[in-house]
């Protein structure tokens, strides 16, 4: 499909697109790099992660807490909604079960009761220890008092930063998963006769999603590509700085598609400088160029989540809204955990401190959800869902060795255009593609 600059022939796409609209030569990705191999457990397991529309744990996403696969967790609470009752502390009442102290804490945020959560919570995280099981962790990483100056484990973590992430990245599924959906899916949408890519990168971070798409695009079609990596300030999110240092990533990048034959140019563009690049682009009719958004968010590799895309919005009460998260973040940990040997706790607890405290933590302001001016984002909304590919879905069952581990792979959405990367059946991250 020709994608003209004009007004009329602009193709406006997200950073998937899998468009039965193009016609695809699976020759394009016939050389398309596979991730290097898991741990043996994994049995070479090659994952990629995401898309321009947001794939990723929604926060939307919600399960009861009566789904907890953790023995005691489901014995305190699976019990009919009829016979829950606020369960507060009363001078003759003590409340030593850290998993009654959890309803304790839900309940009291429903109630309102915020100086009583606070107590609690204060309770709890004097209970629980990140070098515990696996409850023993998620509480340890949601209760940590939210003005904690300095972090002993996440100081001595941070040391080793680079070997630790490159270790998360090829041991865990993840960011594999999300990264070879997506560029697997623009590879497929892009138009033959395009001379130009523009990518939108909402957090290109330490842009290791990019070097595969860069060789796949310079073995075959010597196209040229715009990366514009968002650069965000402070009104944008509350999110941390990037550990990356954007002018390495941008050389590492360059010098990577250079020797691809492929020209790079990666230059970052402000959030409010989007429409306006938009239309720059569109009036810019002499060449073929085409438009891509890619939104990566909360991924675990990333060890940070950005506040502004929080949404809570699918969840009735606080209640429900924890239940989700800590039914999702035990599953995460667990997977973690399961690649582990014991001998390596210690580098299990490095990583997690790193790469999956950051995203749990993050629910320690929940107790504000009401307050938060959360962003009421309609995800696909005015856009046309696109179909993943059996071969998408067929490479990324293969990565995680499903039916060999206890990852698996699922086809959603409405137009099959979203995949979900499951563990024991809860989903870790989700992908999604669409097209104007």
């Amino acid at each position: 499909m020709d994608v003209d600059m004009d007004d009329d022939n602009f193709d406006f796409c997200p950073p998937f697109i899998t468009t039965e609209d193009y016609s695809f030569d699976n020759s394009k990705i016939s050389t398309f790099p596979i991730p290097t191999t898991l741990l043996d457990k994994f049995s070479d397991p090659q994952v990629h992660v995401k898309d321009s529309d947001i794939a990723l744990p929604e926060d939307g996403f919600s399960i009861s807490v009566e789904d907890f696969d953790i023995e005691v967790l489901s014995n305190s609470l699976k019990q009919s909604e009829e016979s829950l009752q606020l369960t507060l502390p009363t001078e003759n009442m003590e409340l030593n079960n850290a998993i009654h102290l959890i309803k304790a804490y839900r309940e009291a945020i429903d109630e309102g009761q915020i100086e009583l959560s606070e107590v609690i919570m204060k309770r709890i995280s004097e209970k629980v220890s990140p070098v515990g099981g696996v409850m023993d962790q998620l509480l340890y990483y949601l209760f940590q008092p939210v003005d904690k100056q300095a972090d002993y484990l996440r100081q001595e973590s941070d040391k080793n930063f680079r070997a630790a992430f490159m270790t998360f990245y090829q041991i865990f599924p993840y960011g594999k998963f999300a990264h070879f959906a997506a560029n697997r899916a623009i590879l497929q949408a892009m138009p033959h006769d395009v001379e130009l890519i523009h990518v939108i990168d909402f957090d290109m971070g330490e842009g290791i999603q990019w070097p595969s798409m860069i060789e796949a695009i310079g073995w075959q079609q010597r196209k040229e590509i715009r990366l514009r990596p968002l650069k965000w300030s402070e009104a944008d999110s509350d999110c941390p700085p990037s550990p990356w240092r954007f002018a390495e990533t941008r050389r590492w990048l360059c010098d990577h598609a250079q020797a691809f034959c492929v020209k790079l140019t990666v230059d970052t563009m402000e959030l409010h400088d989007l429409v306006n690049e938009i239309k720059t682009t569109k009036r810019n009719g002499r060449r073929r160029e085409w438009l891509v958004f890619n939104c990566m968010l909360r991924l675990p590799h990333m060890g940070r989540v950005k506040n502004v895309w929080v949404n809570s919005r699918f969840s009735s009460s606080f209640g429900s809204f924890l239940d989700g998260h800590l039914v999702h973040y035990q599953a995460l940990l667990e997977s973690i955990e399961w690649a582990f040997p014991n001998h390596l706790g210690e580098a299990r607890t490095a990583l997690e401190c790193l790469f999956v405290a950051p995203l749990i933590s993050s629910l320690a302001w929940i107790h504000k959800w009401e307050e938060m001016g959360c962003c009421d984002l309609q995800l696909g909304f005015g856009l046309e869902g696109c179909q993943v590919s059996k071969e998408s879905l067929m490479e990324a069952m293969e990565m995680v060795s499903e039916g060999k581990s206890l990852y698996g792979v699922r086809i959603e959405g409405e137009n099959n255009n979203s995949m979900a990367l499951e563990w024991r059946g809860i989903p870790l991250v989700r992908f999604s593609c669409w097209r104007s």
